[in-house]
């Protein structure tokens, strides 16, 4: 029943555009708690946006958190990684920026269009946890969990030909506040200036729900259009609005789009992940998108001024 509920929740948005992603080559996604001290100290001020149908207070006063496996949710193939490890299952990522400001996706807090100093369906109905960095789903703080105050600013334009078909890419990030500061862990810091072709990236996130996820090896690969920028990052829903970065350990962007993650095996009847070349050759999909893709950061500097 939370599940039918959790994708009740997000219905439109998932009917306006795909947000899945995919990944690159061999997935070289790591665990935050298998990667590199400086990574995990990053990873703090990433957060995971979910549903509170999964939460609930038990004897103690603490916080419990019925997610289910990935494995379960998504029907998924034996041998398919990460299938053992607990879900949110319909998600987003943000980042901190400041103590009591997250930057997401745009989609992650309005199914289309615009909006200022609002509180949109999608900040009321969800919550947001920076702890889930591992398989821990029991006997929480509920000091750990954050609600959304208000959207300082959310931008999602894309245009449609018919549902789920991609004419163009518009803008799609959000600038949201919190109900109080996030306590004990430093905001990400925005580079000042732009990518370039061919520059090493990385991403940490919740792909797929999951626990927080590093993404270690990826770079820009077509850097043409003024809004976005396509990058080779293992990526998958659930990524969207996470913090991509550069070598300084500098946020250069949001990602927010890719092409389908999992497929469906009719002759086993259960889902695999798709894998692509860094080209993006086999994970073209319905929806015109062939790798991965970053919303740039100019917009978010302006309201941070």
């Amino acid at each position: 029943m939370k599940r039918l509920l959790s994708f009740l929740i997000l219905a439109m948005a998932s009917q306006a555009v795909a947000h899945q992603k995919v990944i690159i080559g061999h997935d070289a996604r790591l665990p935050i708690k298998s990667s590199p001290a400086r990574v995990q100290k990053l990873g703090e001020a990433v957060g995971l946006m979910f549903s509170p149908i999964y939460k609930s207070v038990n004897s103690k006063g603490l916080i419990d958190l019925d997610f289910p496996t990935l494995g379960d949710s998504l029907d998924l193939c034996p041998g398919q990684r990460f299938a053992k490890d607990r879900s949110a299952e319909i998600n987003c990522t943000g980042f901190l920026v400041a103590p009591d400001l997250v930057v997401t996706a745009g989609h992650c807090m309005i199914n289309t269009g615009t909006a200022d100093n609002t509180r949109t369906p999608f900040c009321s109905d969800f919550e947001w946890y920076f702890g889930f960095d591992e398989n821990k789903v029991n006997d929480l703080s509920p000091e750990d969990f954050y609600s959304c105050e208000t959207v300082i600013s959310v931008r999602h334009e894309t245009i449609m030909r018919t549902i789920g078909v991609i004419e163009s890419f518009g803008e799609d990030y959000a600038l949201i506040k919190l109900d109080r500061p996030v306590k004990n862990r430093t905001p990400l810091k925005l580079a000042t200036g732009d990518v370039r072709q061919g520059e090493p990236l990385t991403m940490i996130g919740h792909p797929s729900g999951l626990p927080k996820i590093f993404s270690p090896i990826g770079k820009v690969e077509s850097n043409q259009e003024d809004l976005f920028y396509e990058v080779s990052l293992d990526s998958f829903g659930g990524n969207s609005g996470s913090p991509v970065m550069n070598r300084q350990n500098e946020v250069v962007g949001i990602l927010v789009r890719g092409p389908e993650d999992y497929s469906w095996d009719e002759r086993a009847q259960c889902r695999k992940a798709i894998k692509c070349s860094s080209t993006g050759r086999g994970c073209e999909s319905h929806v015109k998108i062939f790798l991965p893709q970053v919303n740039r950061l100019d917009q978010i500097r302006d309201l941070l001024k």
